[in-house]
């Protein structure tokens, strides 16, 4: 009997470490694809992550998929249908995540995240939805309050809303600057997080017309992730633009 029981163990333990040897494997590529912007790369490797989270239980995998849904709806905003598509799937694949109290903090992030992704293709929804993404954001960071992608989010939100409506760039950059201290000093969850908080950091700096400070942090995110085409693409470029126009003052 105890032999069998030994075996029992032995095999549940092999299938729960196989499945985490995966689990990192699908974070990796799902870091990399992030990086690319490859949608249809993140689409299937959130097939991948939503059935390691339904069929194993694993909750890494079930954060990842909900969080590629989130980085789906932001490279579908221009597409009305696969965006209403989108937003339903990941909104279930968050109100699973919640109930998970180990990364719960984590959930009501992207939830926050998800709402700003609608308040970005139907702005009339901010009207609802912002105090509601503030809040979630609130009970996260009380929860959690080293929590980086928090003040990432929270950062957006700032940038993105209107100043008459509370948007401030100097508060978007109180927001992005803690979350790269976060990132570089506790955890990098997401595991490209670090990097995506230095590019917002740099837009920033490009808006409040620091354009050294903001090349100064795209390098860094450059130095942590070589590969990010949103930086070495759009961002750099942009910002050296910027610095010919006040040359030509």
């Amino acid at each position: 009997m105890k032999s069998l029981i030994c075996l029992f163990v032995l095999v549940v333990s092999s299938v729960l470490y196989s499945q985490v040897e995966r689990v990192d494997s699908l974070i990796g590529l799902a870091k990399s694809a992030y990086l690319r912007y490859d949608s249809s790369d993140l689409e299937k490797l959130r097939s991948e992550f939503n059935e390691l989270a339904y069929t194993g239980g694993n909750h890494n995998a079930a954060y990842y998929s909900a969080l590629l849904g989130y980085k789906l709806l932001e490279m579908n905003m221009g597409n009305k249908s696969v965006f209403g598509n989108y937003y339903e799937a990941t909104l279930k694949d968050v109100e699973r995540l919640l109930e998970f109290d180990d990364i719960r903090a984590d959930a009501l992030v992207i939830k926050a995240a998800i709402y700003m992704m609608k308040i970005a293709t139907n702005p009339i929804s901010a009207v609802t939805l912002s105090p509601k993404i503030h809040q979630l954001l609130d009970e996260a960071q009380s929860i959690d309050p080293e929590n980086p992608y928090s003040y990432v989010i929270r950062g957006m939100m700032k940038f993105n809303t209107p100043k008459m409506f509370g948007g401030s760039f100097e508060e978007a950059l109180k927001n992005f600057s803690k979350a790269t201290f976060l990132f570089e000093n506790y955890r990098n969850l997401p595991a490209w997080g670090y990097a995506e908080s230095l590019a917002w950091l740099g837009r920033t700096y490009v808006e409040l017309e620091d354009i050294q400070s903001a090349l100064f942090a795209y390098n860094r995110a450059l130095n942590s992730e070589p590969e990010y085409g949103w930086i070495k693409h759009a961002l750099i470029p942009e910002a050296e633009e910027k610095i010919k126009e006040y040359e030509n003052e």
